[in-house]
């Protein structure tokens, strides 16, 4: 533990010393509320009727001059229903640092439901890449 610790202060040293690399930004909290946002499942649509979701946002300067947006989200206690009133939980979250991969399971009253999993990756050329390996999907809002 001490170990960590000491490797941990020489490298806030030393990163702080070099020219040329700024020094980020605290990490900033941001709680969502995703009340009233859809999830579909095999044919069942699920509401999401309580919850927060919570998570930090750190983004830094590249010597290169590119903004470095690392985050990570986690669900709070978010549940949602079906048209039946049947309650299922949403566990995982969101962790991203140049790909956004999305990891949630959502579990029912029997266990394991289905899963929102996918993977966002953008190339240094702006195109985007993304690949959905799970069985529940988000339903996107039409009226954008």
């Amino acid at each position: 533990m001490k170990a960590r610790l000491s490797l941990a202060l020489i490298a806030c040293v030393v990163g702080a010393s070099l020219p040329g690399i700024a020094i980020a930004d605290r990490p900033e909290l941001e709680v969502l509320s995703p009340v009233g946002d859809q999830i579909a499942c095999d044919g069942t649509v699920l509401t999401v009727s309580s919850g927060l979701v919570v998570g930090r946002i750190h983004e830094h300067e590249l010597p290169s001059g590119r903004v470095r947006d690392i985050g990570n989200f986690v669900n709070r206690d978010v549940r949602a229903m079906d048209g039946e009133g049947t309650v299922y939980r949403l566990v995982g979250g969101i962790r991203h640092n140049f790909t956004i991969p999305v990891n949630i399971n959502v579990v029912g009253p029997g266990g394991l439901f289905g899963k929102v999993k996918s993977i966002e990756r953008r190339k240094p050329n702006g195109d985007e890449v993304f690949r959905d390996k799970g069985t529940c999907q988000f339903v996107e809002d039409d009226e954008e």
